[in-house]
């Protein structure tokens, strides 16, 4: 396999491989890495979420909201950057967007609900806000109330 300068996943992939199997990854060419990802393609909501985590190792909180929130944009229903976006709002401390972005999740993945329920119960103790957060499905419901 040859390396392929144009395509945005090999700088995806290295990113992430530096970053999860690196002892010592360089947060600077990790970010740099992503960001020729989503350079090379800037329609591609994981590239934008794999920034975002990027930018939120490497110390540039701005920097990672704004990339999760484009990845959200791009791909407002997707459980999976609902989730990533949703726990960077909790290591921020901003409970009530954790919240509405858990409500999302729990919209669209049927089987999330027990770790949805263990991050919002991290995010806050308030139980309205927690009641709240829940969709209007009778199975949600019951979840959270097994949970």
């Amino acid at each position: 396999m040859r390396w392929d300068p144009a395509n945005p996943e090999y700088y995806d992939a290295l990113g992430t491989l530096i970053h999860l199997y690196a002892d010592r990854g360089n947060s600077t060419e990790i970010v740099q890495f992503y960001q020729d990802a989503t350079r090379l393609s800037p329609h591609d909501a994981q590239f934008w979420a794999d920034l975002g985590a990027a930018y939120d190792w490497a110390g540039r909180s701005n920097d990672a909201l704004d990339a999760f929130q484009h990845a959200q944009r791009l791909f407002p229903n997707s459980p999976e950057i609902n989730w990533r976006l949703a726990n960077f709002y909790v290591r921020a401390g901003k409970a009530p967007d954790a919240l509405r972005t858990l409500e999302l999740v729990l919209q669209e993945d049927g089987t999330a609900g027990r770790r949805v329920f263990t991050l919002a119960t991290n995010a806050t103790r308030d139980k309205d806000a927690l009641l709240k957060m829940l969709p209007a499905q009778s199975p949600v419901l019951f979840d959270y109330l097994d949970f």
